[in-house]
Order: C-alpha cells, then sequence, then structure tokens
C-alpha cells in the first residue's frame, strides 16, 4: 500500500475529569471524513495515546474506525512498551480495518541507547584498567 496525501493526526478529546469523549471523538472523524484529506492518524504523535490504557486504546480506535468515511485511509498508534502487547493491538487495529499500524518504540529506542553509552562507558573503563 502506497500511502500520499494529507494524513493528520486527530486529537483525542477527554472529558474535565479524563473520562474519554468518544462521541466528541466520532464526531470529530466524521468532520474529517468530509474534508479532502486522505485518511487521518489514531493516537499518533499528538500525545495523548501515553494517557490512555490499553482498553481506553481499543475503545478509540473501534469509535474512530466506526466513524471514518470507507474511502479514508486510517493509521492506528499502537505502539507500547510490551512487544506483546503491541502485537495484540496490531492485531486490534486490523480487525477494525486499519490501513496501517505506527509502532514506532521511540521510548524503547531512547532506553537502548542510553543502555548501550552505559555499556560502551563500562568497556572503556575495563580496558583502560587492563592497560
Amino acid at each position: 500500500m502506497l500511502l500520499e496525501g494529507v494524513l493528520p493526526a486527530i486529537t483525542t478529546p477527554f472529558y474535565p475529569d479524563g473520562r474519554l469523549y468518544l462521541r466528541k471523538l466520532e464526531h470529530n472523524v466524521d468532520r474529517y471524513s468530509r474534508t479532502p484529506c486522505a485518511g487521518m492518524v489514531v493516537l499518533g504523535s499528538t500525545g495523548e495515546a501515553v494517557m490512555l490504557g490499553d482498553e481506553e486504546t481499543r475503545d478509540v480506535l473501534r469509535h474512530a474506525a466506526s466513524a471514518a468515511g470507507p474511502e479514508k485511509v486510517l493509521l492506528a498508534g499502537i505502539a507500547r512498551e510490551s512487544l506483546s502487547e503491541t502485537l495484540r493491538l496490531a492485531e486490534y487495529a486490523a480487525e477494525k480495518q486499519y490501513d496501517a499500524v505506527l509502532a514506532g518504540l521511540d521510548e524503547a529506542g531512547h532506553h537502548i541507547a542510553m543502555v548501550q553509552q552505559a555499556i560502551g562507558a563500562v568497556q572503556e573503563v575495563e580496558a583502560n584498567d587492563k592497560q
């Protein structure tokens, strides 16, 4: 599948008490579906995905998919710290007819880079001690 066109990352609305405002989400997705954009990114880079539990994530993905126009391309942000949960969410997005998923592990990549730097520093100290 070739992704082309404008795919805005939509926001996830909340009530003031922190609950998901799913009716407003459906309303927003319906409005985006009436625009010339090629599709939309649900739970993308707008930041609120990390605030959601796994069941809330499924609720957002389900409600957004049901409100989207059938011709719109849908991308689902599904990255989690847990690989197994990321895979479960990818399967769920596929069941809900999402066209692609965003599974970048930025946080994990950052931690891996820090660990690699620490390992390198330890190895350097050990090498200097042997000299």
